[in-house]
């Protein structure tokens, strides 16, 4: 299993979202033909998933642990975040740019493997 140092997810982020952003006109274009969305939403979507994006970068140096409150006296309890393993993202298909980078982008901001399964529409187009 590769694991990617922080610094590495967060340079990977940033750059999908800078290739989102030079590429606005070709995904507004594909989001419309491939989900009959208005031009509106298709550019609403385009516009949003950089932030996402970016959220994701600016979230991998955030984890962190914390102090809890004990019951015993004299105890010490600590909590460590640390990554849970493989988190599935289920996207459907009316708004797949979106809905697949939010349900992907923080488990793998925080060292998650993450695995996306879009909508069955999505699917079949693709096979067929």
């Amino acid at each position: 299993m590769v694991t990617y140092a922080p610094v590495e997810r967060q340079a990977l982020f940033l750059k999908a979202a800078d290739i989102l952003e030079k590429k606005q006109n070709d995904i507004v274009t594909i989001l419309a033909e491939e989900t009959g969305c208005t031009f509106g939403f298709a550019m609403f979507q385009s516009m949003f998933t950089p932030g996402l994006l970016r959220e994701a970068a600016a979230q991998v140096h955030q984890i962190s642990g914390e102090i809890i409150p004990a019951d015993l006296p004299g105890a010490f309890f600590m909590a460590i975040r640390q990554p849970v393993g493989v988190v599935a993202g289920i996207a459907p298909w009316n708004a797949p740019l979106i809905l697949s980078l939010r349900s992907i982008c923080l488990p793998i901001a925080y060292g998650n493997t993450a695995v996306l399964k879009p909508s069955m529409e999505r699917l079949q187009r693709v096979v067929w």
